[in-house]
């Protein structure tokens, strides 16, 4: 990321924009924190990562790595996983997210694709391998089913999120 781009995300941003991420992300944690079954919760994305993804994409969004960082370890606490596992997956994926903001945006819906499911398996990856050090018996094919689903889940997820952006654009005008 260039120099000349930095004071465009530390512009001033209007409070229902901080608003509107935080709100985004307390309802993707709270999904993901209901268990929907063991079969559709190995096959469930994880949707707090992929909005972390998406807000962190966005030019004047207020969302950063310290977001990823406090969404991740606020998952840690709350799914019993060991502590920074989780704040580490999503400080990265925020910070992929933001050097890649440029490229997602100008790049056509399947790089776009292409882009995040990388995104979701290299976090997915570093994942695996902290649970095979720690345990040493994670399954690989649970793994890769997230990023895979959470891919197809993007175009969902990033219509939802600007939705929601746009909606709360015009209930402040």
């Amino acid at each position: 990321m260039n120099r000349s781009s930095l004071p465009d995300r530390r512009g001033n941003r209007p409070m229902a924009q901080t608003r509107v991420v935080l709100l985004s992300l307390a309802l993707a944690v709270t999904l993901d924190l209901i268990s929907f079954g063991s079969t559709l919760d190995i096959l469930r994305p994880d949707l707090a990562l992929l909005v972390v993804l998406y807000w962190s994409t966005r030019s004047r969004s207020p969302a950063n790595i310290g977001t990823g960082w406090c969404i991740g370890l606020l998952r840690d606490v709350a799914t019993l996983t060991p502590l920074g596992l989780n704040a580490g997956v999503y400080g990265l994926t925020a910070w992929i997210g933001i050097a890649l903001s440029k490229r997602l945006e100008t790049a056509p819906f399947s790089g776009q694709l292409l882009l995040v499911l990388l995104t979701l398996l290299a976090g997915s990856m570093l994942s695996w391998g902290v649970g095979l050090l720690i345990d040493g018996s994670p399954s690989p094919q649970t793994h890769l089913a997230g990023p895979l689903i959470g891919m197809l889940c993007w175009p969902l997820v990033g219509l939802l999120m600007r939705n929601l952006s746009m909606r709360r654009r015009r209930s402040d005008r």
